[in-house]
């Protein structure tokens, strides 16, 4: 039998594309945007989030699902966070202080249809 040389840049070139395909397959499955911002959600530009008075209506309109974020924990609080300068732009945030809390929300967020505007998990 021929025994077959493979060339260190070939095997270098498969073994980062390996890592490649199971880094992509983990941030799929654990949820995209998390697995790549480190437990943060993906959230739009600034000049496309809603005004901060939008926010908290939908806060108010989703009261249920407010309830069960603030009872994961005695640090959970719910409120419209400001990620972008300007100050009339805003999501929901879902601000915790452990990472119980921090998996509880990701749970009730990950099971409900959401708030209708953009939300995002902060550690404080």
């Amino acid at each position: 039998m021929e025994r077959v040389k493979i060339k260190p840049a070939l095997l270098f070139v498969a073994g980062v594309a390996a890592v490649a395909v199971v880094g992509v397959g983990g941030a799929v499955l654990t949820g995209f945007p998390a697995g790549l911002q480190g437990h943060q959600y993906a959230i739009p530009a600034c000049d496309q989030l809603p005004s901060r008075a939008q926010v908290t209506q939908a806060i108010a309109d989703h009261a249920r699902l407010y309830d069960q974020l603030v009872q994961a924990g005695s640090g959970v609080e719910v409120v419209a966070g400001r990620p972008c300068p300007d100050p009339d732009k805003s999501v929901v945030a879902v601000r915790v202080i452990s990472s119980g809390e921090e998996s509880a929300a990701n749970d009730i967020l990950g099971k409900a249809t959401g708030f209708g505007v953009p939300a995002t998990i902060e550690t404080r």
